[in-house]
């Protein structure tokens, strides 16, 4: 098969641009760019709307957002917080930001998010936070996880970064955890170039949340606690929130995606693909396989027009994380052989159908 166009990993889907201009128009008369200003207030009230609740605040990042959130708890020096590494660095460096220290725990084989079983085991007097990941989008076991808190007094934390939208056992990621974190770059189902939010059922940490988002003051310049720039701007913000209202329809195109690829590539090769458990939904922000001849086949890929990424790499075996290099063994495994293919919403058939194509070429599997 000759190479056809370039097939990139994702693209970020944007609203139609009179749309966006059309929100823009109100910028240039009021000439309110940031500050918490109209945008950022519709996305907060859009995102209420969706994920039923008013304890929601946009911020900057997702990356500020773990960190804020965190802060807003108010720990000790060496407190602990447990969670995955495979995940983007972000989770971890929150928690170093605040002077705290990761603990790291194996994921499930199958799901590749936060195993209950092995965050039970890691747990000390000094565990006050369980972060799970819910990995491309696939949510965490939440309710073994709880079960495994039980009475203690430890906060449960999502860094929800890949899952706007995802619901587990019919109920929408965000209003899973005690708090939980978006967002909204782009490469997200819901997009605002840069921009994340928090979003917490602990309604108290909500103004507590406000002000550190804001320098620690409250419009007046009166620091009243130590704070950080997490301002989204308004250019962000309205971006953000077209791309909010048309999240549904995302979510149904990329599942649409994912369930052609599991169709036409199962029993190809050894290719294993992310269990999503049953009354889930994930959001599929990546499409990520399992094989032992990854390398081969990116290369392979590659070769055809078509990007891979080998994602996440272990944040553990990263430079500055080795120094808490601690082998897990579903880690390990799932590192070593997982491959990210293309996916995004106007990915064409055409596209899909050289993407399988080729790879099944590879394994010698023509049909």
């Amino acid at each position: 098969m000759k190479n056809k166009k370039f097939i990139q990993l994702s693209r970020p889907h944007l609203p139609e641009i009179n749309e966006y201009k059309r929100l823009l128009d109100r910028l240039w008369k009021t000439r309110w760019i940031t500050n918490f200003g109209f945008y950022a207030k519709a996305m907060e009230k859009e995102a209420g709307k969706f994920l039923k609740t008013n304890n929601v605040a946009v911020v900057s990042s997702c990356d500020l957002g773990l960190l804020i959130a965190l802060q807003s708890l108010k720990l000790k020096k060496g407190d602990e917080v447990i969670l995955s590494p495979f995940t983007f660095n972000s989770t971890a460096n929150s928690i170093l930001w605040n002077n705290l220290k990761p603990v790291f725990a194996d994921v499930d084989a199958e799901t590749w998010c936060l195993d209950a079983k092995d965050v039970q085991k890691k747990i000390t007097k000094n565990t006050k936070v369980i972060l799970g990941t819910h990995v491309f989008g696939n949510p965490c076991d939440v309710k073994a996880l709880r079960k495994t808190i039980g009475n203690k007094k430890i906060v449960l934390m999502f860094d929800a970064a890949q899952a706007y939208g995802s619901v587990y056992k019919g109920s929408r990621v965000g209003t899973l955890g005690d708090i939980e974190v978006f967002s909204f770059s782009g490469t997200k189902t819901v997009i605002s170039a840069e921009g994340g939010m928090i979003v917490t059922k602990i309604k108290a940490l909500i103004p507590l949340i406000q002000l550190i988002r804001n320098y620690g003051f409250s419009y007046n310049y009166n620091t009243q606690i130590l704070g950080i720039n997490g301002k989204i701007s308004e250019f962000n913000a309205a971006l953000g929130y077209l791309s909010m209202k048309d999240v549904r329809n995302s979510l149904k195109i990329r599942n649409k995606i994912a369930k052609y690829y599991i169709k036409n590539l199962s029993g190809v090769g050894d290719i294993k693909f992310q269990k999503v458990e049953k009354g889930n939904l994930s959001t599929y922000k990546d499409f990520c396989i399992l094989t032992s001849r990854r390398d081969e086949l990116s290369k392979y890929l590659w070769a055809k027009g078509i990007e891979t990424r080998k994602y996440f790499f272990p944040i553990y075996k990263t430079d500055y994380f080795k120094k808490f290099f601690k082998p897990l063994k579903n880690i390990e495994a799932i590192s070593r052989q997982n491959i990210c293919i293309p996916i995004f919403n106007d990915i064409s058939k055409s596209q899909l159908d050289h993407i399988t194509a080729s790879i099944k070429d590879f394994y010698g599997n023509k049909k």
